[in-house]
């Protein structure tokens, strides 16, 4: 069996097959998993990896008191459950299916047949690593010195990163999150993410109506969050 020293090693190695999504999509199992249902939890053995077809699976941490903190939403084609190779043997958050959705399960043989005795797989490897280490420390610093208003701002940035904007520059989230999913994600509460939000609006870097999408202004968000740092 591959032994890698650290965890963040099989986190890069997960990031590398999502260019290979469709040839490795026909090996695993397709699996349907109601909205609301788990598809693994804290603890479970990290013998495979995932690819979404369908729908949106939601990760996350909960703590002993119940609070969750969000660590991504995967939409189809997207990959989510590192395959571990290393000291970590358990599941250290779980997943659970926002909506009605399928799945794919993959074996580790699956992808250690993806990258064996292939120099450039090993190549792409390195530098997927580098890129995700460097992502890391990125995410680390937000947590560690911004606020919770410039997290939130980074968040709505990230949500309508690629999306087309309007004439008047705004770019719709693709997602329709509530505040309390938006709090989750930025660890923080419900009432500061509506309080923050409100003052987004007021000021012109986001645009939202009760039940709509929000619409992020960008150019001034990202102007706003620079010349608040």
């Amino acid at each position: 069996m591959l032994s890698f020293p650290s965890h963040a090693h099989c986190q890069s190695l997960t990031t590398l097959v999502r260019g290979r999504i469709a040839r490795l999509a026909a090996r695993g199992r397709s699996r349907a998993v109601a909205g609301g249902e788990l598809v693994y939890r804290m603890g479970d053995p990290t013998d495979h990896l995932y690819v979404v077809l369908d729908g949106r699976v939601r990760t996350s941490i909960v703590s002993p008191a119940g609070r969750e903190l969000v660590l991504g939403v995967h939409g189809p084609g997207e990959v989510f459950g590192e395959l571990c190779f290393c000291a970590i043997r358990r599941r250290q958050e779980q997943a659970v299916a926002v909506v009605d959705s399928r799945v794919v399960r993959l074996r580790v043989d699956d992808l250690l047949s993806l990258v064996a005795g292939d120099q450039a797989e090993a190549l792409a490897l390195l530098d997927v690593f580098c890129q995700r280490m460097a992502d890391l420390q990125d995410r680390l610093a937000q947590l560690a010195f911004a606020n919770v208003r410039t997290r939130l701002g980074l968040l709505l940035l990230r949500l309508v990163d690629g999306q087309p904007a309007g004439p008047d520059g705004g770019a719709v989230c693709p997602e329709r999150l509530t505040h309390e999913e938006l709090a989750a994600r930025v660890a923080t509460t419900r009432e500061q993410v509506t309080a923050i939000l409100t003052q987004f609006r007021e000021q012109g870097l986001v645009d939202y109506r009760r039940g709509g999408p929000i619409v992020v202004f960008p150019d001034r968000l990202g102007r706003h969050l620079e010349t608040a740092s």
